[in-house]
């Protein structure tokens, strides 16, 4: 695994966004609101690792393809959640989008992008290596 240039700007926007969840996070842990915000951080950089690790390994490997499909699948969740919990955080969050979006995203980032991206076979990996 080969730690190239082009990568470093995505491990170290991964972790700002890391951090600005945990703070968030951390300032008030009750709060919806921030506890969505942190959902959404983190998923974010977790999508951002995964665009970066592929990257990094000869040949590019599919589970961080797939590390990536499922991160970006909760991270639309925290997008959703996060504006749901405004104005009123005393509220439980009970939206139609979010009770509809909520279980298939967590079952899309579970079963889906092992559906969706298969390994290569052999001949593919010709046929990927000849570009």
């Amino acid at each position: 695994m080969q730690l190239g240039l082009h990568v470093i700007p995505l491990i170290v926007v991964a972790w700002l966004n890391l951090a600005i969840g945990l703070y968030v996070y951390r300032r008030n842990p009750n709060s919806q609101a921030d506890r969505a915000f942190a959902l959404m951080a983190s998923t974010t950089a977790l999508w951002t690792v995964a665009v970066a690790l592929p990257h990094c390994s000869t040949p590019p490997a599919v589970q961080f393809v797939r590390l990536a499909l499922a991160a970006g699948s909760l991270m639309a969740l925290g997008i959703l959640a996060f504006p749901e919990s405004f104005p009123d955080t005393s509220r439980p969050m009970h939206s139609l989008p979010l009770q509809v979006f909520a279980p298939v995203a967590v079952a899309f980032s579970g079963r889906g992008t092992a559906i969706l991206i298969e390994f290569p076979t052999a001949p593919d990996m010709e046929a990927a290596r000849a570009f």
